[in-house]
């Protein structure tokens, strides 16, 4: 055979070896866009470290797993109906476990709301631990978008621990603007505390425990129920730049409500703490946030230096505006307890009622909570429930009322009422008659004054 034909006949072979590659290719490319098997869908489900009770697989959620074992899989929750539930627990074995804690894994979860219908999940002893998976650069919990209402099973205690720049529930305001669009709801199985879940939330550093990530703020967040923990936590020897609940780091927080549950929201570190316990993250200011009912700690601490973000309200060198306290057990502790953070203008707060741990010496004599005067017509008086000496004072309103008194003797203490509720204790002195008397009280109930 010649060099020509020898030549020739290597061109064919390769031609021939090109169209079956081509051939194999375009083969393989049909098959990826084709949908995924039964199989495959099982075996993605079953890769997961989570167990999802409710909704269908690939309908209302999925999970993508990842090979690189230093990374994460995503569990991606998205109800397709309202009357869907998901209920989120752990697989019995782990198969990503947490590098912090081997009880915990690094996978994540994800919630993104179909447009216009809110999420329904449900958290029962869900373990997520972030914290020393440096390569994961995001939040343990994100809910991305829409309306999310999160229930805690009964007696359940799930934990959701990110690293430094994530919250541990993470909510950023989308294109930083609140959108009551966008709002988180808390709450709990069980009619009592006892029977009430627990949630952990935490970031380390930038994030705050629920709310905002680095650079980020967060708004519409209200807590109903449970025992939720949230914590921007600093570390031993460095500061915590998040709220405890609101704003990470140079991020706002607003629109905060808390009408029930046992909530404990701290910016703690060992050295600075920077953001506020409920409100702003450093340089975040604090507004629209109410305290309505619960027990409610909040604190921005540190434990070597100082702490700049207020109790409830601005973090560091921001202000705290349109706080209003109507009701619950409050102990509130900062650079001011309920207010701004250091350096800021001064807060703009409403107090018209709760119970307060405020245990200063002047607070009944200067009628104020934590150095706050109470709204018109209230007062600051002492609490003499079962729980005074934990929350010695308490917040009442009052206003120049006439009473009809029947009955008992002058200057017998009397438990009076204004506005139809009871309110405070007030000597009726100087009273005419043993028996029957017309008295009242000045706006502040210091003293009782005689009207006929």
């Amino acid at each position: 055979m010649t060099v020509e034909s020898v030549t020739e006949s290597t061109q064919s072979s390769q031609r021939d070896d090109e169209s079956v590659v081509s051939f194999i290719n375009t083969e393989s490319r049909l098959n990826d866009a084709a949908p995924q098997s039964a199989a495959d869908t099982v075996a993605e489900e079953q890769s997961m470290d989570f167990v999802v009770a409710g909704g269908e697989y690939g309908k209302d959620y999925e999970y993508t797993p990842n090979t690189d074992t230093a990374q994460s899989g995503v569990l991606t929750l998205h109800p397709s109906t309202e009357s869907v539930t998901l209920t989120v627990s752990m697989a019995g074995s782990l198969r990503h476990q947490s590098t912090a804690d081997s009880t915990a894994t690094k996978d994540r979860i994800v919630v993104t709301p179909v447009a216009g219908v809110p999420a329904n999940v449900v958290l029962k002893n869900v373990k997520i631990n972030l914290s020393k998976d440096t390569n994961i650069d995001a939040a343990a919990f994100a809910h991305m978008s829409g309306k999310l209402n999160l229930t805690l099973a009964s007696k359940s205690e799930s934990k959701l621990i990110s690293g430094s720049n994530h919250a541990g529930l993470e909510k950023n305001d989308i294109d930083g603007k609140p959108s009551e669009a966008f709002a988180l709801t808390i709450t709990s199985e069980g009619s009592s505390k006892a029977d009430w879940g627990t949630l952990i939330a935490q970031s380390n550093t930038n994030g705050a425990g629920i709310g905002g990530g680095k650079d980020s703020g967060s708004s519409y967040i209200t807590v109903a129920g449970g025992v939720i923990t949230a914590q921007s936590y600093g570390g031993a020897y460095s500061s915590s730049q998040g709220a405890g609940i609101g704003g990470g780091s140079y991020g706002a927080g607003s629109y905060i409500t808390i009408v029930g549950g046992v909530v404990n929201a701290q910016s703690y570190a060992g050295r600075y703490a920077f953001g506020a316990g409920i409100g702003g993250g450093a340089y975040g200011v604090g507004s629209h946030i109410a305290v309505d009912g619960g027990v409610v700690t909040a604190q921005s601490s540190a434990s070597t230096y100082d702490a700049w973000g207020a109790g409830i309200g601005g973090g560091e060198q921001r202000a705290g505006s349109d706080i209003r306290i109507t009701g619950g057990h409050i102990s509130a502790s900062g650079y001011s307890a309920i207010g701004s953070g250091y350096f800021a203008a001064d807060a703009s707060v409403s107090i018209t009622g709760g119970y307060f741990a405020d245990a200063s010496a002047d607070a009944l004599p200067k009628n104020t909570v934590y150095g706050v005067a109470p709204a018109d017509d209230c007062d600051v008086i002492a609490n003499d429930g079962n729980d005074k000496d934990t929350y010695p004072i308490r917040v009442v309103s009052v206003s120049p009322v006439d009473f009809v008194v029947a009955g008992g003797e002058a200057g017998e203490e009397r438990r009076l009422s204004c506005r139809g509720t009871v309110r405070r204790r007030c000597v009726i002195d100087g009273c005419a008659g043993d028996s029957s008397a017309v008295c009242g009280y000045d706006a502040h109930g210091n003293a009782a004054r005689q009207i006929a």
